[in-house]
């Protein structure tokens, strides 16, 4: 048996031979590496908002929106380049399916990081005091650390005048 760029896969059921073929051209090989640098981006993205949830107990929701879009994309992706790579004509390859979906979540992370940004601007929190390690196994959430002294922070709104808690 013999395979020209390829790989030859062999059934034990019905002796039948699968071809996958992986021979790209310059435009494949071009769009191959764009998928797995955009790949490698969501995994930096990933792992940055899974230890800032860590951090913070999985409190914010606007934290969780990055961290759950992160997935998304990278579970997309690595169903589109297993497809690239297991048909030889797939759909999922042409770029009329491709700028449908790669557009709509780059709307999806447009929308839900305005919305994050625009939650962390009332949160009395600097990024630089997140540890990269944490100290100890029992992380606090920001809402129980009462004696957090930011000066540089000037409450307004709903913050600065906080609804007290119903009677006991």
């Amino acid at each position: 048996m013999t395979v020209c760029q390829g790989i030859a896969f062999h059934t034990q059921h019905e002796n039948v031979l699968i071809l996958v073929s992986m021979a790209f051209s310059s435009v494949g090989r071009t769009k191959v590496a764009s998928h797995l640098i955009l790949l490698f981006v969501n995994i930096i993205v990933l792992a940055l908002s899974a230890r800032v949830n860590l951090f913070q107990g999985f409190f914010f929701h606007a934290d969780l929106f990055p961290l759950a879009l992160s997935i998304i994309t990278f579970v997309i992706i690595v169903f589109l380049l297993a497809l690239d790579f297991a048909l030889n004509n797939s759909y999922t390859g042409r770029a009329q399916f491709e700028i449908g979906v790669f557009g709509v979540l780059s709307i999806f992370w447009l929308s839900f990081n305005a919305f994050s940004t625009s939650r962390w601007r009332q949160v009395p929190f600097h990024c630089n005091s997140i540890p990269s390690e944490p100290a100890s196994p029992q992380i606090p959430r920001l809402d129980q650390l009462s004696n957090l002294y930011i000066p540089h922070f000037q409450p307004t709104g709903f913050l600065a005048n906080p609804p007290l808690p119903p009677p006991l």
